[in-house]
């Protein structure tokens, strides 16, 4: 996975335009979110370094100075939080000790399957709920105070030819049938019943990401639509 190298000039950038000094970010996804904040705190001169438990998860800060300005940023779990867990904003708040300018945030690519490589179970109504777990993380962020920017990151691309094993083998039955694939594996989950028809959608593949992201993105636009208060902005991952 790679890391902008510019994320460091991006967020001087970003506290220029809007004249935030001190500034501070929330950093919540996984670990292509992780590898961010890790690239941030490597830009960050005489960097003062953070580490507390709050809610069973870790959360992590860094301070100090670039290009002039005084930074603070923060991390929360290894790739738990993001906007599939609303909560890790109240967590990231207790265990930061600062406000956000930023929320910077993305997550989703654990929601997803290989069934039976890869297994659904514990995280199929977290994609079944994604437009709502959406929209219930953006209306806590934008309750913050002072209300900060929020800037949403997509899910990395898969490529899927870069699997082999097992997760290839999968990829090849979806492809020779989705809907005997998702009659095979996703036909009877207790609590959910038979979810055959959506099972390929949310596969770990490219097309299962480029599914997830569209539906988050739209989500997403909704929310913007129908609450005018906060501002919101958009990133490709």
């Amino acid at each position: 996975v790679g890391v902008p190298p510019s994320i460091s000039e991006s967020f001087v950038a970003a506290q220029k335009q809007r004249h935030f000094s001190p500034g501070g970010i929330y950093m919540l996804g996984d670990s292509t979110m992780r590898y961010q904040y890790e690239r941030l705190c490597k830009s960050v001169s005489n960097a003062t370094l953070g580490l507390s438990t709050v809610n069973s998860l870790e959360v992590r800060t860094c301070s100090g100075m670039i290009r002039g300005y005084q930074t603070q940023a923060a991390f929360a779990g290894t790739h738990e939080c993001g906007w599939q867990r609303p909560d890790c904003l109240h967590t990231m708040h207790l265990g930061a000790g600062f406000a956000p300018a930023f929320v910077y945030f993305t997550g989703g690519l654990h929601l997803l399957h290989l069934e039976p490589a890869r297994g659904w179970a514990g995280r199929i109504d977290k994609w079944l709920r994604a437009e709502a777990l959406m929209t219930d993380f953006l209306d806590r962020a934008a309750l913050l105070r002072p209300r900060p920017a929020l800037v949403f990151m997509t899910m990395h691309s898969i490529c899927d030819k870069k699997y082999t094993g097992p997760w290839a083998k999968v990829l090849t039955e979806i492809a020779e049938g989705p809907a005997a694939y998702g009659n095979r594996h996703c036909a009877g989950f207790p609590d959910f019943g038979n979810l055959s028809s959506v099972c390929s959608r949310a596969a770990l593949s490219r097309a299962g990401v480029v599914d997830l992201n569209e539906r988050l993105l739209s989500a997403l636009g909704q929310w913007h639509r129908t609450r005018p208060v906060a501002q919101a902005g958009g990133g490709a991952g």
